[in-house]
């Protein structure tokens, strides 16, 4: 894939060791109900992305905030995949 990174498509996730990681936000799905968040790591060397659920932070004052989980279930991670490059062809190489 290959795309020009956005100054304001930038957004910081906290890992489970909370390490820092800038990401690349490429866009978010819906997938049967629930939300989707499609990042690319800014050091990523092969252009791999991740995808996360999103969950609102229930314990969060800001209007809209999210947590952003793991997903373990490859029928998921596929499905949102194909998504993303359905709704993104025109904007990303893919091979």
């Amino acid at each position: 894939m290959s795309n020009d990174k956005n100054e304001n498509d930038i957004v910081v996730l906290v890992d489970e060791d909370d390490n820092e990681v800038q990401c690349e936000w490429l866009d978010s799905i819906e997938y049967e109900g629930s939300n989707y968040a499609v990042v690319l790591p800014v050091d990523s060397e092969d252009g791999t992305v991740m995808i996360m659920e999103m969950v609102p932070d229930e314990d969060s004052d800001e209007e809209e905030a999210w947590l952003f989980n793991g997903i373990e279930d490859e029928a998921v991670l596929e499905a949102v995949f194909e998504l993303f490059k359905g709704n993104n062809s025109d904007e990303f190489d893919f091979e």
